[in-house]
């Protein structure tokens, strides 16, 4: 399932451009532009369906890492060359560039500021810490509709890290290879929470069972366990009749509290489908790399930049058009000098392996 010849490039991509296009309008206060809320799906929108798209790829491409090496070491370190690098640019744009352009001062005057440079520091150490712990940077977007957030992409980072520490536990315990049944019990235990959730009984303030949070992670942990299932079985699954009765169940859940339940079974086997039916293979290698994170981790910043200065327009197709390039922009220096070089470096090993 892991093999370069799939669509799964171009899917990343078309789910990145999908939540650039939701922040556009969130964040110039167009909500009557987003497709599910025209035909009167209020609890979804594009960007929550992408995201959660997302998190199913997440748990169907991390899970066959973990189980190729086997080793929890090595997992982590491939794990954290791919989130990290591209979150440190992200967050030095932000705080070195985004922010002076929106401040009446001059950047020598911001780095000469104590509370700019107080701000910054906290601003960066927490989110490397913990993604999204500080939110918004201080003083920074206050005359902007949307003032909740700094970098409104960063939220999702902590529950895709919590997703990795459950198919290394699982994995640990051997859930991926001789007891497989570990992965449907901790599935069907997600499951039940996220009932629970649905059902609107005491929510937990803390950021591990939030709504969302809950979403998220039952959503990854749907893709891992397809992802655990043999190649010829996923085949089988696949068959178009399956695919379309998959379909089917997907789209009525979403009427309902309990689509994203719906959704953790149904989208991984339509998205292995749809990756491997679409004639784009080796989209990555065409257009010259992986954009897809660097497109999703760069847009809100600078969407929120641009709103700042008044160059948002009242069209939302306007807006994200424009910050989309330049995001891409944004995106395509992230892979090449960042994230490429980066991901070179998963082979190297610690001396503990060499040693050994």
């Amino acid at each position: 399932m892991t093999s370069r010849t799939n669509s799964y490039g171009l899917i990343r991509f078309v789910l990145a451009t999908a939540v650039v296009y939701t922040h556009s309008y969130y964040l110039v206060g167009a909500s009557k532009w987003d497709p599910f809320q025209m035909i009167g799906l209020s609890q979804l929108d594009l960007g929550s369906l992408a995201v959660a798209t997302f998190f199913a790829l997440s748990g169907m491409l991390v899970t066959p890492s973990y189980a190729r090496t086997g080793d929890i070491r090595i997992y982590s370190w491939h794990r954290i060359l791919r989130i990290y690098p591209a979150l440190i640019c992200s967050l030095l744009v932000t705080v070195g560039i985004l922010i002076p352009l929106t401040s009446s001062l001059s950047v020598a005057n911001l780095a000469l500021g104590s509370d700019y440079l107080k701000t910054s520091v906290v601003y960066l150490a927490s989110n490397l810490a913990v993604p999204n712990s500080v939110p918004r940077f201080t003083g920074h977007f206050v005359g902007n509709s949307v003032t909740d957030f700094t970098n409104g992409s960063m939220w999702t980072l902590r529950y895709e890290i919590a997703g990795y520490a459950l198919i290394a536990l699982i994995g640990l315990l051997g859930g991926l290879t001789r007891f497989k049944m570990v992965s449907w019990i901790g599935f069907l235990i997600c499951c039940a929470i996220g009932a629970r959730d649905a059902m609107h009984l005491e929510p937990s303030k803390l950021w591990f069972f939030t709504s969302s949070g809950k979403k998220m992670i039952l959503i990854a942990i749907g893709g891992m366990v397809w992802a655990s299932f043999s190649t010829e079985t996923q085949r089988r699954i696949n068959r178009p009749i399956a695919l379309l009765g998959l379909g089917a169940i997907c789209l009525a859940s979403l009427y309902t509290d309990f689509w994203w339940i719906g959704f953790a079974v149904t989208i991984p086997p339509l998205l292995h489908f749809l990756a491997y039916a679409l004639p784009f293979d080796w989209w990555e290698k065409q257009v010259g790399g992986d954009y897809s994170y660097g497109l999703y981790i760069f847009h809100y910043p600078v969407q929120q930049t641009f709103v700042h200065l008044n160059l948002a327009t009242t069209t939302p197709w306007v807006f994200s058009l424009i910050t989309f390039v330049v995001a891409l922009i944004l995106a395509m220096l992230s892979w090449k000098f960042i994230e490429r070089p980066a991901l070179q470096l998963k082979s190297w090993r610690p001396n503990w392996k060499k040693t050994a």
